[in-house]
């Protein structure tokens, strides 16, 4: 029988809580049972009942977001990608799949910040050896890459300066699409790593950061974000000492938090403050890149106020 199915009716069909309490420890085989269904549909189907069990399975969401696109339904496989990427913000795969939906949009600065969400994690070793494929695909991402660059404007060829629609686009929240009959509660809130530069050793913003916190401040004014509250995190590599690191990162949240709300009016009772030293790592501290990627802001949607 053809799948006929309004996908807006098959959304209401994936509760919330695992039904019947099963478990959802074998959800991989029952996924690649699913992938090796004969026909397009009858893997959606399958997929759909995998998560009407194991609705925060982000590998399920993620294989029938690839399906959803090869249909030409990319509005429906761009919430899937993003919904998968909300449960699990280190799995790479999902953040290839909104790169190539906006490549073939032609949203190329967010394209190129999808794809390079997924060349950064994949520096990760732990990611490698998790998703071992994932390299046979890394030179296809790297063109991509560079084919969203060159199509940039000149002002905003470099990605050190993230955009704001990016930042944006990054921190909107649970879309209204995926919530159609169901109550679905990621695990993790939308947010965004940003490198902001400060003084040495100290809590002051670098100038050299002023473009890339022009760019938060539009954002955070836009109107997907203009009610919503943000959490300011700071992040410290394992250089220096324990109490040094969280003091210095609690300081630095703050002088973000200061400049935003006294140079671009976002009201301070929207922003609240955090420090996490060097306790949250993303990355080995054992190499300079690594030591990098773990010098960070992270901008997180905490809800509406």
């Amino acid at each position: 029988m053809k799948y006929v199915m309004n996908f807006g009716v098959l959304l209401m069909l994936i509760l919330p809580l695992s039904a019947f309490g099963q478990s959802c420890d074998d959800a991989d085989t029952e996924l690649g049972a699913a992938m090796s269904a004969p026909t397009p549909s009858v893997q959606i189907d399958k997929i759909v009942q995998l998560l009407q069990r194991c609705p925060d399975y982000s590998k399920g969401m993620n294989n029938l977001a690839v399906i959803l696109e090869e249909q030409g339904k990319l509005k429906d496989a761009t919430e899937l990608y993003r919904r998968a990427i909300y449960t699990d913000q280190q799995f790479p795969y999902p953040y290839i799949g909104l790169g190539d939906i906006y490549f073939q949009q032609k949203q190329y600065n967010l394209s190129a910040a999808m794809y390079n969400e997924a060349l950064l994690l994949y520096k990760s070793p732990a990611v490698q050896d998790k998703y071992s494929d994932l390299k046979l695909d890394i030179p296809r991402i790297k063109e991509r890459f560079a084919k969203c660059q060159a199509n940039f404007t000149v002002a905003s060829r470099s990605l050190k300066v993230v955009s704001s629609d990016v930042i944006e686009s990054q921190l909107k929240d649970a879309p209204t699409e995926l919530t159609r009959g169901i109550q679905y509660k990621p695990k993790t809130r939308p947010k965004i790593a940003l490198s902001i530069n400060f003084e040495f050793n100290k809590a002051e913003i670098s100038k050299a950061s002023f473009a890339q916190m022009e760019e938060i401040g539009k954002a955070l004014r836009s109107d997907t974000l203009k009610t919503c509250a943000i959490s300011i995190e700071g992040h410290a590599d394992a250089t220096g000492g324990d109490a040094h690191n969280q003091s210095l990162s609690e300081k630095r949240s703050a002088s973000i938090k200061h400049f935003l709300s006294t140079r671009y009016g976002i009201d301070p009772k929207r922003l609240q403050t955090v420090g996490y030293g060097k306790s949250r790592p993303v990355d080995s501290n054992d190499t300079e890149a690594g030591r990098a990627a773990n010098r960070r802001v992270e901008l997180v949607n905490t809800g509406t106020l």
